[in-house]
């Protein structure tokens, strides 16, 4: 179960209370474990949307590649970095946040018009 909320003055006020005192009345006399963490707002599920619909389906068109091929190289060209030992790590793009989000695609959005000479229209324009 996950509960978020906020910490004020050293206490977690969950953001649903009802819900989260429920829970833990249900749970009397068992073990429980808690994990905290700071909150980070994942990528909109718009922002998914058009990344997959819009995006990435503009580059495999012209490419001819499948979008999962489209996705992971692009994710390998702006997202990869490399660890001790020449491992790379390669960041899943579901792990950030909506302005790291953004900034991929601002990335990826400029690879496709420099070196693919494709124009991607932003969210709110209109589809031709």
């Amino acid at each position: 179960m996950k509960f978020s909320g906020t910490i004020e003055n050293g206490k977690f006020k969950p953001y649903a209370p009802d819900h989260f005192k429920q829970w833990f009345r249900n749970k009397e006399g068992k073990d429980v474990e808690i994990s905290l963490r700071v909150f980070k707002p994942t990528r909109s599920l718009q922002q998914n949307n058009y990344y997959w619909g819009v995006v990435i389906q503009i580059i495999s068109d012209e490419t001819g590649h499948t979008a999962e091929e489209v996705h992971e190289t692009l994710k390998y060209k702006f997202l990869a970095e490399t660890l001790d030992n020449n491992f790379i790590k390669v960041k899943s793009t579901s792990e950030l946040d909506t302005m790291e989000f953004e900034n991929y695609l601002t990335s990826v959005k400029k690879f496709a018009s420099v070196f693919l000479n494709l124009y991607i229209p932003e969210p709110n324009e209109e589809q031709k």
